[in-house]
């Protein structure tokens, strides 16, 4: 847990993953991010933090049913 930049409320934790999306509300298309490759909004981030959510369940639900088959064998 970390405090949130966006909350006026200095005691205030955030979940790492929870920032992009308050930011994204209050100002998506700000640069968030910089280095070497590129540069990205909140709204960038955002996008990029849940694609990797949903690719992350997705593996998790085929391991899951790989490891039943070879629990059954």
């Amino acid at each position: 847990m970390i405090r949130d930049p966006a909350s006026t409320d200095l005691a205030a934790p955030g979940r790492v993953e929870q920032l992009p999306a308050r930011w994204v509300a209050l100002r998506g298309a700000t640069l968030a991010l910089s280095d070497a490759r590129g540069e990205w909004t909140w709204r960038e981030l955002e996008h990029g933090r849940k694609q990797l959510a949903e690719e992350t369940a997705s593996w998790e639900r085929i391991a899951t049913a790989v490891t039943r088959v070879l629990q059954q064998a």
